[in-house]
């Protein structure tokens, strides 16, 4: 017979707690890897451009993530954050893509991280206290 958690608040915080640090990883990997450019370009406007694109994209991309796991928050704020990320992801390639370009592909590693999670939180809304199927299918 399976037993109800004493504090289902406890149990919400835990899976809140191991969802973001999951996320975290991803964001950092999508900070990491299009910054490894920065190190070969040579030209300095170049470099201001790419390092502003990659923390913009960053940024707005953590502040989005938080929103979609934030069941509290209410849905004007948390479409004000996927608003600012879109908006972050689409002026963040022409600030990227001259970084380093022909020796190290910075603007090709936003493109999966803008794409998989926008794909959710645009057709299914935020994800977080929806069920999980509204999640799950294509």
């Amino acid at each position: 017979m399976p037993t109800t958690p004493a504090d289902p608040d406890r149990w919400l915080r835990r899976a809140r707690t191991v969802t973001l640090v999951s996320l975290a990883g991803g964001l950092w990997a999508g900070l990491l890897l299009p910054a490894i450019g920065m190190f070969r370009e040579t030209d300095g406007l170049r470099l201001a451009g790419g390092a502003a694109g990659i923390v913009l994209f960053a940024v707005t991309q953590g502040v989005a993530v938080h929103a979609a796991v934030t069941p509290w928050l209410d849905d004007r704020a948390r479409r004000r954050r996927r608003l600012a990320f879109v908006g972050a992801a689409v002026l963040s390639v022409p600030l990227v893509a001259p970084l380093a370009a022909g020796s190290w592909p910075s603007w090709a590693w936003l493109g999966p991280l803008w794409s998989a999670p926008s794909r959710c939180w645009v057709r299914y809304g935020p994800c977080c206290p929806s069920p999980p199927a509204r999640c799950s299918s294509p």
